[in-house]
């Protein structure tokens, strides 16, 4: 098993520069609900930051739902098939943005911990994981219709969630410090049951785009009493 790039993430927390390339890594996503395949084409990272735009170390990965506090990194990968409509979508300030509409895909977010100053993708800690499958009427989807209705959301408050899973095997990440914002990659399986239905996601893939999220998009990153285990 490799172990994550140390050197990379501490570096990154620090604004150093330290060049990496990715190696082994397909092009291969796949998500399963209820031992359905449903198709999926890309995927994507995002990585809590500070203020500064840096990968952000925190005191405790878990938001105090664990037995003991766990330091490390958050992050949540993304696996996806979605449609874009370019510059679809006005900002306040009167410039426009896309309108992208997820079909379908899943959403694992996961804790790294520092163990003994090293990130350690072995003991990752699955903090959530958000499913988007198909909704019943996408089935009628014809060529004329020319987009695909948004997907659905499996995960909700209200979900009851059965016995979940995560294996990172791989990740490496681009040189995020000197901007670089696409690369690396990642080998993962996570799993879980959302009110009955199996689902799993298994991820080989390079990233199409790395992003650091802003602290106060850090709610998008909290840990789900649900998939944390005491």
């Amino acid at each position: 098993m490799k172990i994550f790039n140390t050197a990379l993430l501490i570096s990154a927390a620090l604004g150093l520069s330290t060049p990496v390339l990715a190696a082994g890594f397909a092009h291969q996503q796949s998500l399963t609900v209820s031992g359905q395949n449903l198709a999926v084409n890309e995927t994507s990272a995002r990585v809590l930051g500070n203020e500064q735009g840096q990968v952000a170390l925190l005191d405790d990965v878990t938001d105090g739902l664990g037995k003991t506090k766990v330091p490390g990194f958050k992050m949540m990968i993304m696996s996806r098939a979605s449609s874009v409509n370019y510059q679809a979508r006005p900002n306040k300030d009167g410039t426009w943005r896309d309108d992208r509409a997820i079909h379908r895909g899943s959403k694992v977010t996961f804790g790294i911990p520092v163990i003994n100053g090293k990130p350690d993708i072995s003991k990752a800690i699955l903090l959530d994981m958000a499913v988007i499958a198909d909704k019943p009427e996408a089935a009628g989807f014809k060529a004329e219709d020319k987009v695909r209705p948004r997907g659905q959301q499996l995960l909700k408050k209200d979900t009851k969630v059965g016995k979940s899973s995560l294996k990172i095997s791989d990740l490496q990440l681009p040189d995020i410090a000197s901007g670089e914002r696409s690369g690396g990659g990642v080998k993962l399986t996570a799993s879980t049951v959302l009110d009955g239905k199996p689902v799993s996601t298994t991820v080989n893939s390079t990233f199409q785009i790395v992003d650091i999220a802003k602290p106060e998009l850090g709610r998008l990153f909290e840990a789900d009493s649900r998939f944390v285990k005491k």
